[in-house]
């Protein structure tokens, strides 16, 4: 989207997030430690992200300071 729509001085900002402890599933990436441990060695972090990690980023992309 960004290579489409940049030549227009439109932006794109994306966030996909991967593993998140949430109620998603039932609960299971938040409550089974198993899961979470197994998913953690295949981030780059090294750990399953939590939602709050999330609505920090989306509330800073869309926060008047990166408006333009």
């Amino acid at each position: 989207m960004a290579a489409e729509l940049g030549p227009r001085g439109i932006r794109v900002n994306s966030i996909a997030p991967g593993p998140t402890a949430t109620d998603f599933n039932g609960g299971s990436m938040r409550d089974d430690a198993q899961m979470r441990q197994g998913l953690a060695g295949q981030t780059a972090l090294g750990r399953v992200g939590e939602p709050e990690e999330i609505g920090d980023a989306i509330a800073t992309l869309a926060s008047e300071a990166c408006a333009g």
